[in-house]
């Protein structure tokens, strides 16, 4: 069952309306389709950050922030946001886009009458700026950052990406109830997961200045850790924020470890551990264990994903693999 609270109903019916905000002011909303148009807007907390649902028929809404940072990924449909005199577009699995606090006008579309569905997360920038001195850049230096906005092509930039698809994981776990988020310390890495892409993605953008990493020998000792503790915990880990934290390191300091040591993410590193533990188990003559059995105990948690990546690995389907055995 969702842990998202509708907060906000729009309608052109009588006593259907009810108003509140996931911003820090209250919003101006206009439906497009003044008739039959609808929208409706939940949220979820975690921790200090909110993470909205909107779904609507097509809509405007003017929007003031005075506090936060704003990450708005379309799932269906697009948008186009204005905001200190440029104006963005995103689209469902294309782009997002990244706001400063600041004062915005929204359109949102909803083509070939399909809903619009979007998630808007609101960072305090106080979080920003804890995650940016836990990577080394002071605090004054982090809370002088200039206005921004950003779009996010998360196809075409890795560090939007990682944002992006991390948004879209959290969005998703909040929409099926999952109980992981009932968990202590999950909001906490949730939190610190989004907070330092973003600093990330202002370090690349130029507005923010990460210091340099440690040596290569350093990096190398990181990277026999982290390897060490996906060894020990390959069906447990769901973000690699908890392989980070579990090391003493952010994430940033880990992936660069990681790109650097081995030319690879610790995405690719624990996938690849994942696949070739599964491998073993489905070809294991003794072992019982079906397509499924195998994945989930790896910590696949979707099944077609699964075989595909599988497939991509090794030339089969899993399938073939168990039925080889």
């Amino acid at each position: 069952m969702s842990k998202f609270k509708r907060i906000s109903c729009y309608d052109n019916r009588p006593g259907r309306n009810s108003r509140a905000s996931l911003f820090s002011s209250p919003d101006v909303f206009r439906l497009s389709d003044k008739a039959q148009g609808k929208a409706t807007i939940s949220k979820y907390s975690i921790g200090n950050m909110v993470v909205g649902q909107v779904r609507s028929t097509g809509h405007e809404v003017e929007v003031r922030e005075s506090f936060g940072v704003s990450i708005v990924v379309p799932l269906q449909g697009y948008l186009r946001s204005s905001a200190n005199r440029k104006e963005h577009e995103a689209l469902a699995n294309v782009s997002a886009l990244l706001f400063s606090p600041n004062r915005r006008k929204t359109e949102v579309f909803s083509p070939n009458g399909d809903e619009f569905l979007g998630v808007p997360v609101v960072v305090p920038f106080s979080e920003i700026a804890n995650a940016a001195e836990r990577m080394g850049i002071p605090l004054r230096q982090a809370n002088r950052t200039n206005s921004f906005s950003f779009a996010l092509s998360h196809q075409k930039h890795q560090l939007s990406g990682e944002l992006v698809h991390g948004c879209m994981a959290m969005y998703s776990e909040i929409a099926r109830g999952s109980r992981r988020l009932d968990l202590p310390g999950v909001h906490t890495q949730w939190s610190q997961f989004v907070s330092e892409k973003v600093v990330e993605l202002l370090d690349d953008a130029g507005l923010f200045h990460l210091p340099q990493i440690a040596s290569l020998s350093t990096k190398g000792r990181h990277v026999k850790r982290a390897m060490e503790y996906m060894r020990a915990n390959l069906s447990d880990i769901v973000m690699i924020t908890e392989v980070a934290r579990a090391c003493g390191l952010s994430n940033r300091t880990l992936e660069q470890a990681f790109k650097d040591a081995v030319s690879m993410t610790p995405l690719q590193v624990l996938t690849s551990f994942r696949l070739d533990e599964a491998r073993a188990m489905l070809l294991a003559p003794d072992d019982g264990k079906s397509v499924t059995d195998a994945a989930l105990a790896c910590g696949f948690r979707h099944l077609g994903r699964f075989a595909r990546v599988y497939g991509e690995r090794f030339g089969e389907l899993p399938s073939e693999t168990r039925a080889r055995r």
